[in-house]
């Protein structure tokens, strides 16, 4: 038969390991495609940038 107690731990398991894989998926697409996006719009000519490419100061539109 099957136990109570081992169906609520896996339960809890299966919940606790979903919640952080959302979690951990979420924050690493949404830093990699902000960094994308940023690349690309400076590719592109949308944003200025001072610097080097892998530290850039983005500068506002009437800055040089």
């Amino acid at each position: 038969m099957i136990d109570t107690a081992n169906v609520m731990w896996f339960i809890l398991f299966y919940a606790v390991g979903t919640a952080f894989g959302l979690w951990f998926g979420y924050n690493k697409g949404l830093t990699a495609n902000t960094e994308g996006l940023i690349d690309a719009l400076i590719h592109k000519g949308y944003l200025k940038y001072r610097g080097n490419k892998s530290n850039p100061e983005i500068l506002k539109h009437d800055e040089e």
